[in-house]
């Protein structure tokens, strides 16, 4: 999520971690990866999403009337990274975000695992090991190296399949 932070800044997103100091009522987005979707029999069609951005988790509450849109139905069930406007409530010591309208992010999640430039954050250079003089040819390799590296800690970011992110091959990405 940090390598996505500045397009979220842009969005103007709420961190997770400033939840506990925005009013009740107040109409902010928050977006995350998707950690869980509950649908709990007792719930009345209620569903409960957990999001987790760099800094924490957001809960999020779809009630069955948002579910009812098949449009939307369709990005909470099938985003791995979702943003969610909606109002700020808390009760019991736990802050919600209603849902009032959902956008699936999923896609700027796979930039990363294709290796789309997303600034300086892929790769310092004290993370680089070298030696000898920088080749042209080297340059190239510097490239693919920085593009494989971002891909493979995007896919190991993302949830889902069950398998564990050190087992997971890279050549499946």
């Amino acid at each position: 999520m940090q390598f996505l932070r500045p397009m979220l800044m842009e969005r103007g997103t709420t961190r997770s971690e400033n939840l506990p100091s925005v009013s009740v009522d107040v109409r902010i987005e928050v977006a995350g990866l998707v950690l869980v979707r509950q649908r709990p029999g007792t719930a009345s069609g209620v569903i409960f999403v957990t999001l987790e951005d760099e800094t924490g988790v957001a809960n999020i509450v779809v009630w069955p009337k948002l579910f009812a849109d098949d449009r939307l139905r369709k990005i909470l069930l099938s985003s791995r990274m979702l943003a969610v406007r909606g109002k700020v409530q808390s009760g019991h010591g736990v802050i919600h975000v209603i849902a009032e309208e959902l956008e699936d992010l999923t896609p700027q999640l796979l930039d990363l695992s294709h290796g789309k430039d997303i600034g300086d954050h892929i790769l310092a250079r004290a993370d680089e090991g070298k030696s000898g003089p920088d080749r042209p040819e080297s340059r190239n390799r510097d490239a693919l190296r920085e593009i494989e590296q971002a891909r493979r800690r995007a896919y190991a970011a993302l949830p889902g399949d069950g398998i564990s992110t050190s087992r997971r091959s890279p050549d499946k990405c």
